[in-house]
């Protein structure tokens, strides 16, 4: 008899009431670990985890009283990552956020270095995981010139621009 099962999916939303109806399609079956599960209305699931009390077990029987755990190995993340002159610095070795033990020295690295190696960290992480993440990453940059007219940036290149110079809430062009 099973207590808890943790049903994985990934690539696909299921609403709640799927979910219910999930369950009660499950009761009176036996199941395993790794078993790959499908409903009617077409909910794809893989059991990872089966649990009888305080016991992990290999499989087990689903009943009323069996608690499925729904967990999604499927997410949307956008990270916005700003380009700026910092990302260009190097970091100090002791600046504790490297993961070091005490007085372990670690080594100089530019921040963008860092971030990239950080991504292919992640991405061996996700694939250990057998997860789908659809990740999107954004960078952007902003440039502030000091003084645009001394610099001839204001020329337009369009004959038919009026040349009007816009500005900021500083009065910054």
């Amino acid at each position: 008899r099973a207590d808890f099962i943790t049903v994985t999916i990934k690539d696909q939303f299921i609403s709640r009431g799927e979910m219910f109806q999930f369950q009660i399609a499950m009761r009176g079956r036996w199941v395993y670990e790794g078993q790959r599960l499908v409903s009617r209305q077409g909910v794809r699931g893989t059991v990872k985890g089966i649990r009888n009390g305080d016991q992990s077990i290999k499989s087990g029987v689903v009943t009323d009283q069996t608690k499925l755990t729904f967990r999604s190995r499927s997410a949307r993340i956008i990270w916005l990552v700003q380009i700026s002159s910092e990302m260009w610095d190097y970091a100090s070795p002791y600046d504790g956020r490297n993961g070091l033990g005490e007085g372990e020295v670690g080594s100089c690295e530019i921040y963008f270095d860092k971030f990239v190696k950080f991504m292919a960290r992640l991405f061996e992480k996700w694939k250990e995981l057998e997860v789908t993440h659809s990740l999107t990453v954004i960078f952007f940059s902003r440039t502030h010139i000091a003084d645009c007219r001394s610099q001839g940036l204001l020329n337009s290149p369009n004959p038919n621009d009026d040349s009007s110079v816009y500005v900021d809430t500083d009065g910054r062009p």
